[in-house]
């Protein structure tokens, strides 16, 4: 398992570096997200590393929405309103793993 998180993570940065960069997806960046939290998950033993995997995964997405702003002319018009989904879906996941 440990092996499919550190492959996650590194997915994230890498793709990561390429949307900052102007290039790469902004639907990758959030599938590697969700991966590589999806799977720390299945390792975390306590509420609390819950908690902060999902803290973990909302501020990865809440990166994102300044990247687009400051790039909006060059990328899809969608991709800020995408974003903004992202962030609340994220929001959701914390609250959630909050309460469990």
């Amino acid at each position: 398992m440990k092996v499919r998180l550190d492959a996650a993570q590194a997915a994230y940065d890498g793709l990561w570096k390429e949307f900052a960069a102007g290039r790469g997806t902004l639907e990758s960046n959030y599938e590697w997200s969700v991966k590589w939290s999806e799977v720390a998950l299945v390792l975390a033993q306590t509420k609390q590393g819950r908690v902060a995997i999902a803290e973990a995964h909302l501020a990865r997405m809440r990166e994102i929405i300044p990247i687009v702003q400051a790039d909006e002319e060059r990328r899809p018009s969608f991709h800020l309103w995408a974003s903004k989904f992202y962030v609340a879906e994220a929001e959701i996941r914390l609250a959630r793993a909050k309460d469990k």
